[in-house]
């Protein structure tokens, strides 16, 4: 199920209703498909999104921020999966490229097959594994 925090701001959703006890959390604006942007300004940084490919958000749409974290409990992108770890992943943009790194998680996290070691850079239609949630890498630019 979709919600909005009305208490961070009613243009940020997540797939689940994070802790209501824990930290304030930023949360990655929900991009419906009709409301991506059609152009890019070729001076403007790229921008990257997330989309869930499986399970049941496939087709949610999520863009990415300078530091994204993708986590079962705290992060940028918070889903339900009990194979991913409360802070899975992390996604950061470094100029005009983007990179993912695993959080030191039991599971690991996978591109297009290969556990990351380090930090990863992410190419156009790369394929995510966090956790049994399965990811695809877009970006504008």
């Amino acid at each position: 199920m979709i919600m909005t925090d009305s208490k961070l701001n009613n243009d940020r959703t997540f797939v689940d209703r994070p802790d209501q006890n824990g930290p304030d959390q930023t949360i990655v604006d929900f991009i419906d498909d009709t409301n991506a942007p059609s152009g890019y300004d070729s001076e403007s940084q790229p921008i990257g999104y997330l989309i869930i490919k499986n399970g049941n958000y496939r087709g949610r749409v999520f863009q990415l921020v300078e530091k994204t974290t993708v986590g079962r409990k705290e992060g940028n992108i918070i889903v339900r999966d009990p194979q991913m770890s409360r802070r899975h992943a992390r996604i950061t943009q470094e100029n005009d490229k983007f990179f993912i790194e695993d959080l030191n998680t039991i599971n690991g996290t996978l591109v297009n097959g290969t556990v990351v070691t380090g930090k990863q850079l992410l190419k156009q239609d790369d394929i995510l594994l966090v956790g049994e949630t399965q990811f695809e890498f877009k970006f504008l630019g």
